[in-house]
């Protein structure tokens, strides 16, 4: 599912990739990893395809905020099957992620 980034209390998109980064350093071929608030456990290439959204996604919002683009767009619709199952649709995530990057 879409990731929750508390941006009210500090969190952001850059940190979420940094984070994953570091996890990713760390993990090898082998490594199970379980996912926050008892997500699912995953392994190193289900991490390396998180890394993919969030780094979609950051770049993807960055570049409409410079552009001046409204939430209209759909940045991440080829994500939406795969991480569109939790409890924030693509729609709250985008906005979440838009609105943050403009603090």
């Amino acid at each position: 599912m879409y990731p929750f980034i508390d941006y009210s209390s500090g969190g952001n998109l850059g940190g979420m990739i940094k984070a994953t980064d570091r996890l990713l350093e760390m993990a090898g071929p082998d490594t199970k990893i379980i996912a926050g608030h008892g997500g699912p456990v995953i392994g190193r290439d289900q991490l390396i395809e998180y890394r993919a959204l969030l780094t979609a996604a950051d770049q993807r919002m960055q570049a409409m905020i410079a552009e001046g683009k409204d939430l209209e767009a759909e940045p991440l619709a080829e994500f939406e099957a795969d991480w569109g199952g939790g409890f924030i649709n693509s729609e709250r995530w985008i906005e979440l992620i838009y609105y943050g990057m403009q603090k």
